[in-house]
Parts: C-alpha cells; sequence; structure tokens
C-alpha cells in the first residue's frame, strides 16, 4: 500500500505545483478545515467554499481516506472484481473511493459520483485522468438514472441528522439493482462513527441485507460506551509531515470504521468457533502478550506467558486490528482465555 500512496503523492504535488499555493497556506487551510470537521454545527456546504480549501484537503485528508479505502478494497477483493458493475459514490469529495479502486487496477462499467460541491470532484477526476485516462473516462460526476450495484457512503452518515439520514438510506437503497448489489459505508474511527455503522446496519438488516462485513456477529455485541475500530500507520508524504508540524494535527496512525453489505451476495468468511477477528492492537505487558479477539463466545481478552511464545503461536507478536485468524488449544480464565504452549495461531487473512 506504501508503493500505492507514494504514486499518489506525486501527482497531489503535481496539481499543487500549477496552483503555486505555498506550503505554509496549505497548513493554515487544513487547520481551518480540520477545526470545522471537529464543529458539528459548522455548516457543512462551506467545506469547500474556495481553490484553497479544495487544494488543502486535496494535500491532506484526501490520502488519509484513499489509504483506508486501498486496504477495504483489497481485503474485500472478490466483491470488486470483474468490471460490470455500475458504482455510485454519494459524497463523493475528490473521488476518494474510485481513486483506491484505479489505484488497485480494479475497473467497472460506469462510475457515477454526487457531492455538494462540483469543483472537488473535478480535482479528483484530474487526478485520476493522470493515473488512467480510460478508467477516468468512465466517470460521470452527476447522479445516476439507471439501477447500481455498488453504493459508496464515506464520512456521509455522520455529518447528517437522524431524521435526513432515514430519508437519504431509503431513497438510496431504492436505486439499487436487488438482485447484485452491496453497500460500502465508511465513518470515522471514533464511538459516533461506530455508533453510525452500528444503526445503519440495524436498519439495513430490516430491508433484507445481509452483513458481508468479516464479523463474527451480524449484530454487534458491543453496548454502551464500547466501540471497535480499525488503525493503520499512515505513511505521510513530506508535505504531510510539514503541516502537522504546523498545525499539530497528527495521523501516524488512522482509525476508522466501516462495513459492506448486501441483499443477495454471501458473506466470503463464515466465521467458525475457533475463528477470530483481531479487535485491538497487542499490548505487551512484563511477562505477557494480550490483545482482544472477536469470536463466537463474544470480544474477550486472550492472553500469553512470554515464556509459553514458541513457533507454533509467536504470529501474535505480529497481530493487527482487523486481521482474521484461526486459534486452537486456550484455556478460560477469570479475565478471559489464556494461551499456553500447545496453542496455535493461524492468520486466515490479513488486514493491514
Amino acid at each position: 500500500m506504501k508503493e500505492k500512496i507514494s504514486i499518489l503523492y506525486t501527482l497531489i504535488e503535481k496539481i499543487i505545483e500549477k496552483e503555486n499555493i505555498s506550503k505554509q497556506k496549505i497548513a493554515q487551510h487544513v487547520k481551518l478545515l480540520s477545526d470545522k470537521f471537529n464543529n458539528f454545527n459548522a455548516s457543512k456546504n462551506t467545506y469547500m467554499e474556495n481553490q484553497l480549501s479544495r487544494i488543502a484537503y486535496l494535500a491532506y485528508f484526501y490520502p488519509i481516506n484513499v489509504y483506508k479505502f486501498l486496504h477495504i478494497i483489497s481485503f474485500y477483493e472478490n466483491y470488486f472484481s470483474g468490471n460490470n458493475n455500475y458504482y455510485f459514490d454519494f459524497g463523493a469529495g475528490p473521488l476518494t473511493f474510485y481513486t483506491a479502486l484505479c489505484l488497485l487496477k480494479k475497473d467497472g462499467k460506469v462510475f457515477y459520483t454526487f457531492d455538494t460541491n462540483y469543483e472537488i470532484m473535478e480535482l479528483g477526476k484530474k487526478i485520476i485522468t493522470m493515473l488512467n485516462k480510460t478508467f477516468s473516462d468512465k466517470i460521470i460526476l452527476k447522479e445516476p438514472q439507471k439501477p447500481i450495484n455498488v453504493l459508496i457512503l464515506s464520512n456521509v452518515i455522520t455529518e447528517i441528522t437522524q431524521n435526513e439520514r432515514v430519508e437519504l438510506i431509503k431513497n438510496l437503497i431504492n436505486r439499487l439493482d436487488k438482485k447484485n448489489c452491496i453497500i460500502v459505508v465508511l465513518e470515522p474511527g471514533t464511538k459516533k462513527g461506530f455508533e453510525n455503522i452500528k444503526l445503519l446496519k440495524e436498519f439495513l438488516l430490516n430491508f433484507n441485507f445481509s452483513d458481508l462485513t468479516f464479523c463474527p456477529y451480524s449484530k454487534c455485541p458491543l453496548i454502551n460506551n464500547e466501540w471497535c475500530h480499525e488503525n493503520l500507520y499512515f505513511p505521510r508524504s513530506t508535505l504531510i509531515q510539514y503541516i502537522e508540524d504546523k498545525t499539530g494535527l497528527n495521523n501516524r496512525f488512522i482509525n476508522f470504521t466501516y462495513a459492506i453489505l448486501s441483499i443477495d451476495k454471501k458473506p466470503l468468511l463464515v466465521f467458525q468457533d475457533n475463528t477470530f477477528r483481531v479487535v485491538s492492537n497487542l499490548l505487551e505487558r512484563k511477562g505477557d502478550y494480550a490483545l482482544y479477539l472477536c469470536g463466537k463466545n463474544g470480544i474477550n481478552q486472550y492472553t500469553i506467558l512470554k515464556r509459553h511464545i514458541n513457533e507454533k503461536n509467536s504470529i501474535i507478536k505480529s497481530l493487527r486490528r482487523g486481521d482474521i485468524i484461526e486459534v486452537s488449544n486456550y484455556t478460560k480464565i477469570s479475565t478471559g482465555y489464556r494461551l499456553d504452549i500447545n496453542s496455535t495461531i493461524r492468520i486466515l487473512k490479513k488486514f493491514s
């Protein structure tokens, strides 16, 4: 993924050079945008009010969101294979999802888009044109007039009220080809973002959608203030490091939560009794390692003493959030489960 994001950084720099905007001005406007994003009472229509704001978004926030989609698309590659899908990215911004799709050399029939700011979509299309003009020519900067197969909602739900949300989702699912469809939802890796995903899943399950996300449960067992999210190391460009030095922002690691749902498709992975999704990063303590796994027996802490690490279980030291693993030979203890020298860990699918 580092190679893919490096390609993107080079293209962003070319756009910035043509605009002849200083790094200092970009950093200042990144901070202004960040403040707006964190102010839920601010008008969302003013995010991209001028070219400087759009370039600032392109320089900083755009590659972060592309990086998230690079991992999601790669992890669920089979859902995005072939070239017959009709895509619709609602709230497309600078065509973030399509940029990731293009970088991964995926294809489709048509790529429809909608965003409240047309100019930011044009900026994204310029970059995709530099990547692959054939792909770019399939992008239509307007809403579809025919059924679509893939609907993308990226950081959309968090910006609208509950009432608006229900009406919007009902409207959008009516545009789907019910015989061949998926919905991809991406939200910030926060309590609110996770709650938005959870509520949307529950809402869509009532419309006969099923959850294709690699989770043991269709209905998440987390309650109250608990939440689940991915956490990735983000390879930052020199410009992004400069922006963070000037603004105090920090995205060395990025958090996000997501879901993939469908009416007719079946999950690519079915969880067994010894299959788990890693839902925390590894905790290294004085005498042991620990991490939280989500499986058929819920979310629990699994620990192993450092002196019990061997070739059958040492892979635990490389596990990160989102990984899908198989674990055998573990024992119930008061604080969760304990692994030992007889325990075996096998990675079924690596997220990061």
